[in-house]
């Protein structure tokens, strides 16, 4: 008897990128060739996978999209006469009763750095969603520490740690001397790589400028949507025309490329509920350098530069040290492509089998 997964992929209509994007869509892949399941499409399915044909992607949709993105991810879904496990992409929850909610908490970053308005709806249907839920999925320990200590009536044994991951091949590392076909604005080793959104404070890229500026490194940046004119103006202040660039839609080979031509994955943020890009980086043979905050120690492992405080100085010299030893620099990827081996796709999507096993056991067995 199959397992009836209720999958509501409302975050393909919030955001064409981004780690909770990519977590959903590895994981409705894995799910659409297994033969434990039977999945039901809940909103946008049209967006699941772009690679593939759409039809392919359920056996039965129900919730059909009838407002904008902007308020329909805050309506939950009502599925009459129906029964199994929802689990929403980003904290909805479906208001049958005969249904078992599932909901994956990515992190605390809107609690955490917003204000006013917008914290106040996020936190409402996210707390919503966390009480409604049967079980929940944290993508890290520090998360699931987070989640406890905020919800403090909510069970340890009602909480599963289920990590990111990377797909290794996707992201390896090139031999040495291929330029491939992909355009490089800078020579190869000599620039810093910044990857991800640009505009949250903590993401902490007026950092990434100064340290560029400082080392007389140019910049290239993946990722964010284009760059405003402010944004313009202050990269061409620090570091000079033509020492930065920008690039948007990336593609999965693209990135691997720049990830090897890279003198360092500049990963400065001082707030992740994981942080993909860090992987990323180290699964391809990009040294890493972090910030020592959040889950990025978890994440990150040995197979990163540390740097313990958010200071121009100690930035500056934890990239000085890439740049003049190779032999900590070679060590470094090392250490990295080997942290990365325990952070798989194939393994989030078992763990993931197993919470839904596990659910469908105690609740309809």
């Amino acid at each position: 008897m199959k397992i009836d997964l209720y999958l509501d992929h409302i975050i393909h209509s919030l955001q064409q990128q981004g780690g909770i994007s990519v977590r959903w869509t590895e994981m409705m892949n894995r799910l659409k060739q297994s033969p434990e399941f039977k999945i039901h499409s809940i909103g946008p399915e049209r967006r699941l996978d772009a690679d593939t044909d759409p039809s392919n992607a359920s056996e039965s949709a129900f919730g059909k999209q009838h407002l904008p993105s902007f308020l329909d991810r805050y309506f939950n879904p009502n599925i009459p006469g129906e029964k199994g496990i929802f689990h929403s992409s980003y904290y909805r929850i479906c208001r049958n009763k005969a249904m078992v909610n599932l909901t994956t908490v990515h992190d605390f970053t809107y609690e955490h750095f917003r204000t006013g308005l917008p914290l106040m709806v996020h936190h409402h249907q996210k707390q919503w969603a966390i009480n409604s839920s049967y079980h929940l999925i944290t993508v890290s320990d520090f998360t699931r520490q987070e989640l406890l200590n905020r919800y403090p009536k909510i069970s340890e044994n009602r909480v599963t740690v289920i990590p990111n991951g990377v797909n290794p091949g996707q992201f390896f590392p090139l031999p040495k001397g291929d330029t491939g076909t992909f355009p490089l604005p800078f020579p190869s080793g000599t620039f810093l790589l910044f990857v991800g959104e640009r505009i949250s404070r903590y993401k902490n890229f007026i950092r990434v400028m100064e340290v560029a500026a400082h080392l007389n490194l140019p910049l290239l940046i993946i990722g964010g949507g284009p760059l405003k004119k402010a944004e313009t103006i202050h990269l061409t202040q620090l570091l000079g025309p033509n020492r930065f660039a920008q690039l948007n839609n990336v593609a999965t080979k693209a990135l691997n490329f720049y990830y090897n031509h890279a003198l360092c994955l500049l990963y400065l943020s001082m707030y992740e509920g994981f942080g993909i890009p860090v992987i990323e980086a180290q699964s391809a043979g990009c040294p890493v350098v972090c910030l020592n905050s959040s889950a990025l120690p978890e994440v990150a492992g040995e197979g990163a530069q540390w740097v313990t405080e958010n200071s121009l100085e100690a930035i500056v010299e934890a990239v000085k040290g890439l740049m003049e030893g190779t032999s900590l620099r070679n060590a470094l990827i090392e250490k990295g492509k080997r942290n990365a081996q325990q952070f798989t796709w194939d393994r989030s999507f078992d763990l993931t089998v197993k919470v839904y096993q596990e659910i469908h056991r105690q609740c309809f067995e």
